[in-house]
């Protein structure tokens, strides 16, 4: 994980949900917090496009880290 994210664990915590539905539901009920998710993680795009797309991205088995980050930054695209 890049150290530039390392301060988006709490949020990657609250809503790096794999489970599409589970994710989707939690966006549903807080959509002004969802909509604030999307607005902190816009400043790191880059971060993230670098890390999740990089050579991560190909390896079979990615961190616990990389499936929270992604999943968190769909609950953010989600809002």
């Amino acid at each position: 994980m890049p150290p530039k994210l390392r301060g988006l664990i709490p949020f990657a915590e609250k809503w790096g949900i794999e489970d599409d539905l589970m994710r989707e539901d939690m966006v549903a009920k807080h959509p002004e917090e969802a909509k604030e998710l999307n607005e902190i993680l816009h400043a790191y795009e880059d971060d993230f496009d670098a890390w999740l797309g990089g050579p991560e991205a190909k390896v079979g088995s990615n961190s616990a880290e990389y499936h929270a980050f992604s999943a968190m930054r769909m609950a953010a695209d989600s809002a």
